[in-house]
């Protein structure tokens, strides 16, 4: 495809596939783990460790990984879902998996929106209450500068400072990408000018892709942020943030990191 924007996701549905997931996830820019065929090529008691696999890898490498088939089967026909289809929702979520996916509930059940809000209401509200109870992620190895500063600002964020949010600028969606993969105790806000970017960016945990123009330089892109935190209720004035982005904006990849004050001045 030559230099692609559109995101590639690896279906992973074959053992040989499983076997070479690293190899995947160099390519790919997320895999889908696709359980009804992985339960086909695999023996059924194997797929839940290798669910919890996939998503570990998938964690390591720094990219999305979305967990697929049965969610909520019975509600193609029934309102509620079973106990054992919530827990586990939950599970996908406390191992780290970026999306929960589903297929015939949505696509010929008798009640796509009330299935679709339920897997909604069961992530959101594990992914807010499950601290104490989600998978120790393996260590990340930080071999680029922009790598390097995703995990200071998810540090950062996650410390003592107070602080209510981290932001970026982005208009290939890299920085989001690589803070979203460090999973920082704060929202990630992303201030994204092309509309495809900020569709791809939805898979991302934790992430919220925002609307911006091109700014014109680094300060108007710290403004810019400020703003628009502030005029969409995201953050109060003198709350601090983390703001991470390129700069110069959209000329080199993610190598500015700043502790920043709502309202503060830019210089």
């Amino acid at each position: 495809m030559g230099s692609r924007r559109l995101p590639i996701i690896a279906k992973i549905e074959t053992r040989p596939a499983v076997e070479d997931v690293n190899g995947i996830l160099e390519e790919a820019d997320a895999i889908m783990i696709a359980r009804g065929d992985l339960g086909v090529e695999l023996p059924m008691e194997e797929i839940p460790l290798i669910q919890k696999e996939l998503v570990r890898a998938a964690r390591v490498a720094g990219r999305p990984s979305i967990v697929a088939t049965q969610m909520l089967e019975s509600m193609i026909h029934a309102p509620r879902p079973t106990r054992a289809e919530a827990t586990d929702v939950a599970n996908a979520v406390l191992d780290g998996a970026d999306a929960v996916m589903l297929s015939g509930e949505t696509a010929i059940g008798d009640h796509p929106f009330e299935a679709a809000a339920t897997a909604t209401t069961i992530a959101s509200y594990v992914g807010s209450r499950g601290q104490p109870f989600r998978a120790i992620p393996a260590p990340r190895h930080h071999t680029t500068a922009g790598a390097a500063i995703a995990h200071a600002a998810a540090s950062i964020g996650s410390g003592e400072l107070g602080v209510v949010a981290i932001t970026c600028y982005t208009e290939t969606g890299r920085t989001a990408k690589l803070l979203s993969a460090e999973r920082p105790g704060v929202p990630v806000y992303a201030f994204i000018p092309p509309v495809d970017v900020r569709r791809a960016v939805c898979l991302l945990w934790g992430v919220e892709p925002l609307p911006a123009v091109v700014p014109e330089d680094t300060d108007g892109m710290i403004a810019l942020m400020d703003e628009g935190l502030q005029t969409r209720g995201l953050a109060r004035n003198g709350e601090t943030v983390v703001m991470a982005a390129a700069s110069p904006a959209g000329r080199t990849t993610t190598n500015m990191l700043k502790i920043h004050r709502v309202g503060s001045p830019v210089r």
